[in-house]
Parts: C-alpha cells; sequence; structure tokens
C-alpha cells in the first residue's frame, strides 16, 4: 500500500475605557461556587449529570452560625448565605438565625418535593403563605425565589431522601459578590450562566473586519493584556496575555479568540459550559482550567490557564534539535495524566472527540506533565452523536464504520498520540479514509467482520469480500470529483481501486521487542473492537504505567 505522510499543522485552539453589560446579569455567581469558592467535595460530592437532580449532604454544623444578638441587616446577610448553601431557601426576608433557619429550609424543601409530586399527579398546589405574612406590605411583596418556585417547571429539582442542603460559610468580600438571589436549578427548563458583554459605550453598529488581530500590547476587555500569538486554527487563534484585574494582576493567561462565525459562536459556547461543569466540585487538575469568558467586539472570548507547547509542537523541535526528550518514563507520565483526565471526562459523561497531539499541552518541560485542552468538539454521552468527529489519523474504527460510539474513541486516539510521540512520527500515515483503515488492518490486524456487516457505511469502504477500496480520478489523483459545474462529459472518469495493505506489527513499528510492556499497552488502548477496548480507568491498571523508572 501506498501511503504519504499527511501534512498537518499546528493547532491553536489550545485555550487561547470600556463598559460591560451581561447577557445573563454577570453580578450573579456560577452555580458550582461561591465567588469563585467552591464548597468541599465531602459535602457536595462529585458534579451532577448535565440533566439530573442535585445533590446534597448535610456537611456543616448550623449551630454554629447562632448568633441571639445578630442586627437584622447579618440575619439577612445569613438568609442569603443559606440560600447560596442550600439552594432551596425562598425567602426574600430575613429568616431566624441558627437551627431554625436550618429548618426552615429542610421545611421548604419538603414543599418543593411535594409541589413535585402534586404536578406528577396534576394536582392543584395549595395557597402559598409567606412565613413572615405579618400582612405588612413587605410581607406582601413577592421575591424572585418566590416567583420561581412558583413556576410549573421549578418543581422536583431534587429526591426527597435528605436534608438538601448545606452550609457553607463566605467572608464578607465573598458575599458582597454573590449578587441576587437565585431560583432552584431547574431539570426541564435547562441551565444558564452569564457572560459579560464588553462594549465601547459612545459607539454603537458593526466591526469593520471580521477577524479581530490582537496586536502586542494591546488591551482587550480593559482587562488583559496581549502579549504574543501563540497559535492559530480554522476556528480560533490564541494569545498569551496578562490579566490586570484586581487580586490576580500579574497572572499569565491564553485567550482564545473564536472567528466571528455563528456556527463557531455556538460550538464554543458548549466548550464554556463544558469547561465550567469540568471544573465544578474541584475539577480534574489533568484538564485545562477555564478562568473566564466574554464578548468582545463581535468575538467570544474563552480565557484559561496558559500552559506550554503542545506535544506536536514540542516533539518537532525537538527532532529539529535531534534532542530526544519523550523517554520511557516521560510518556508514562503523559500516559497515566492524560488517562486520569479521560477517565474524570467519562465519569461525567463528557466524550472530548478530538484527542490529538496538539491538544495535549505540556504544563512542565521536565517532569513531562500535561493537560488535555480544547473542548470545543465534545460533547455528552447522550447527546445526538455527530458522526463526523475526531482528526482523521487519530478516528477510531466504529466512528468511521458510522457505528454508535462512546468515550472509548478518546482510547483509541490517546494510543494513537501515545505511539506517535514515542516513535516520532504519525501511526495510521494516510492520505483518505480508504488508506487509513488499510493501513489500520496491517499494523493491528483486521477489522472484525460482524463490525463491518452491522456498519452503515460499509458499502463505502468495504468491497462484498471485505477488501478495503477508494474511488478516485482516473485522470488526476486531486481532482474534484463533485464539481456540479462540470458537464458529465467533461468530469473525469472514476476508478475503484482496492487498497491492499502491507503488513507489520505495532511492535516492529514502535522499535520494540513484541513482549515489551508499553507495546502490550498501546496494543490494549487500540483494540479494533470497541467491546474489547479497557476504559480510561481500567487501563490504568496497565503493568506499564507502574513500572519504576
Amino acid at each position: 500500500m501506498r501511503a504519504s505522510p499527511v501534512a498537518r499543522s499546528p493547532s491553536a485552539d489550545s485555550d487561547a475605557g470600556t463598559s460591560s453589560t451581561d447577557v445573563a446579569d454577570s453580578s450573579r455567581p456560577p452555580r458550582d461556587g461561591l465567588a469563585g469558592r467552591r464548597p468541599p467535595s465531602d459535602a457536595f460530592g462529585a458534579p451532577p449529570p448535565r440533566h439530573g437532580r442535585r445533590r446534597r449532604d448535610d456537611g456543616s454544623d448550623a449551630s454554629s452560625y447562632d448568633d441571639d444578638d445578630a442586627s437584622e441587616e447579618e440575619n439577612f446577610h445569613f438568609a442569603r448565605k443559606l440560600h447560596y448553601a442550600s439552594l432551596a431557601l425562598t425567602a426574600a426576608e430575613p429568616a431566624a438565625p441558627g437551627a431554625g433557619a436550618a429548618r426552615v429550609v429542610e421545611r421548604r424543601h419538603g414543599e418543593q418535593v411535594e409541589r413535585g409530586r402534586r404536578a406528577r399527579r396534576r394536582e392543584p398546589s395549595p395557597p402559598r403563605v409567606a412565613d413572615d405574612d405579618d400582612g405588612s406590605e413587605a410581607s406582601r411583596r413577592p421575591s424572585f425565589a418566590t416567583a420561581a418556585a412558583n413556576r410549573p417547571d421549578a418543581d422536583d429539582w431534587d429526591d426527597d431522601d435528605g436534608p438538601g442542603f448545606a452550609l457553607v460559610p463566605v467572608t464578607a468580600e465573598e458575599f458582597a459578590r454573590l449578587g441576587p438571589l437565585e431560583p432552584p436549578p431547574r431539570r426541564s427548563g435547562g441551565d444558564d450562566f452569564p457572560l459579560r458583554v464588553v462594549f465601547d459605550q459612545l459607539k454603537t453598529g458593526f466591526e469593520l473586519g471580521k477577524d479581530l488581530a490582537a496586536q502586542p500590547g494591546s488591551s482587550l476587555a480593559g482587562r488583559y493584556e496581549v502579549e504574543a500569538l501563540v497559535g492559530r486554527a480554522a476556528f480560533s487563534s490564541a494569545y498569551a496575555a496578562v490579566d490586570h484585574a484586581p487580586g490576580v494582576s500579574g497572572r499569565r493567561v491564553c485567550l482564545k479568540v473564536v472567528k466571528n462565525n455563528k456556527d463557531f459562536f455556538d460550538q464554543s459556547l458548549d466548550e464554556i459550559k463544558l469547561l465550567r461543569y469540568l471544573g465544578a466540585g474541584g475539577g480534574c487538575s489533568r484538564v485545562v482550567t477555564l478562568l473566564d469568558a466574554f464578548y468582545f467586539r463581535e468575538h467570544l472570548v474563552i480565557v484559561t490557564e496558559l500552559l506550554k507547547e503542545n506535544l506536536y509542537e514540542y516533539g518537532k523541535l525537538c527532532r529539529d534539535r535531534d534532542e530526544r526528550y519523550f523517554t520511557r518514563g516521560r510518556v508514562r507520565t503523559i500516559a497515566g495524566q492524560c488517562l486520569a483526565a479521560l477517565a474524570y471526562c467519562a465519569s461525567l459523561g463528557i466524550i472530548h472527540c478530538d484527542i490529538k497531539p496538539e491538544n495535549i499541552v505540556l504544563e512542565d518541560y521536565e517532569a513531562g506533565s500535561v493537560k488535555i485542552i480544547d473542548f470545543g468538539s465534545s460533547c455528552f454521552a447522550s447527546d445526538r452523536l455527530a458522526t463526523y468527529v475526531q482528526s482523521r489519523s487519530y478516528r477510531a474504527p466504529e466512528v468511521v464504520l458510522g457505528l454508535d460510539y462512546d468515550a472509548g474513541v478518546d482510547v483509541w486516539s490517546l494510543g494513537c498520540v501515545l505511539a506517535e510521540v514515542w516513535g516520532g512520527y504519525v501511526l495510521l500515515q494516510n492520505d483518505s479514509v480508504a488508506t487509513m483503515l488499510a493501513r489500520l488492518q496491517g499494523i493491528l490486524g483486521p477489522i472484525p467482520r460482524a463490525m463491518v456487516e452491522r456498519a452503515p457505511n460499509r458499502a463505502a469502504f468495504f468491497t462484498r469480500s471485505g477488501h478495503v477500496y477508494e474511488r478516485f480520478d482516473s485522470g488526476r489523483r486531486d481532482a474534484a470529483r463533485d464539481d456540479d459545474s462540470a458537464s458529465s462529459a467533461e468530469r473525469p472518469e472514476e476508478a475503484l481501486v482496492v487498497v491492499f495493505p502491507q503488513h507489520t506489527t505495532l511492535a516492529r513499528r514502535l522499535h520494540l521487542p513484541p513482549d515489551d510492556a508499553f507495546v502490550d499497552f498501546v496494543q490494549e488502548l487500540l483494540a479494533i473492537d470497541p467491546d474489547a477496548r479497557p476504559s480510561a480507568t481500567t487501563a490504568k491498571l496497565h503493568p506499564f504505567l507502574f513500572e519504576r523508572a
């Protein structure tokens, strides 16, 4: 089989006087923490499923907040804290402090559960009476939280098998940033997050161009000082910058400036949602950290921590210098940390869908520690899965064949990446999907017949006898095959060519003995049958990862 290395360009999808307003009230804190301070994991546990129910355990002592001499203002502040800790307190007026307030939360949580039961039985709810209804104007004034709780779709947000709240102490400074009360999360109505819109107060109208070319030394959103362009990709550009916000002044960050395109904008909103979700409850140290996101001059900007080179760029640099950076120990570190990140994503039902060397970025050169970036193509396993995902050289066979897939496709891609960084070249070198399938079978063995027979795309790549074939123009390999502007007489004739693989072994490609632990490890990650492929959690137990340096 003839196969040439695919031309690859470095990816830049690394997590790359003004006034501001919010699409969804920026003064409101994110639901995954209080003013940037997340509750302890033993109080809240792991992040909830995307559309599942939020569960809370009582992780603190309500009596520790008891203060009989508290002022009315302090009591009001305490009620606000209870609201953010439990997401169940629905009173706008001050609540009694201490255990009494905790009982108010428990009782109102029970009322919510009862409203949920009534909604399921289509029974009318009883009239709602405020706890402090003394006939005064203040007691009759409806609160935002009360109105939200009375909506039909605000019911049944939690199970009825527990108190449904936890107390989290906050400082006065944190409380000042908490913003207005939020309604309880809704299962049927979705979730939301604030997005700042930064604009010139004395200017309207569209930008003159579609691209935002940030120059070194310029300022974005009156806060981020651009240092340099670190990369470009099809959807975005990434810049190194310095954050001059109070409290973090001098922090270096990465600005991912998304191109001004509706589809790119929507896809990047999904990335923000997933990064927020991944960061809830403490997150995973091997996944890039989201710091900020805002809309500026018709561009969505995602702000993350600034990391170093990605594996592709740094590997290329080391080859140019004739240096051996990816030693066995560093490859072991990269493998273990990537598997930890993928296991964490899979535990939340998330599929990355684009694991490749460009999306694995070094955090520390000496240790070889890495983080996974770019969740712009990611999805939930429960979503309607796209049929065109993953870069071709790292695309799992079940995706190519149009079969159902899960987080196992990320494990396959990681196996290709590890073989590449060790060997120094793309494992499944190809110039088309057909040549990639042939290369795959030549190295890893034939694709199981059962997979091919149930594949919706089998006719596009396989003959009836099971051989891989390819269509291309007989006159010119790169000619456009779908040129509607040309008449049928002018179009070049198509030829069907069977692509026979050149047989070899994975051990030979890695220049290692067949019984080597690393060969066995990569061989398991690259199991063609997804049912035989280990999950990221299982793969973390392979003996290769426990070798001593």
